[in-house]
């Protein structure tokens, strides 16, 4: 059960971080 935690924080700090990359991307335009 926790191994399925740690994959979803795993895919959590992912997002988060194609969202940053991509709001900051916008906002460099």
């Amino acid at each position: 059960m926790s191994s399925d935690l740690l994959g979803y924080c795993g895919l959590g700090l992912v997002c988060l971080g194609v969202i940053f990359a991509f709001a900051l991307a916008c906002e460099r335009v």
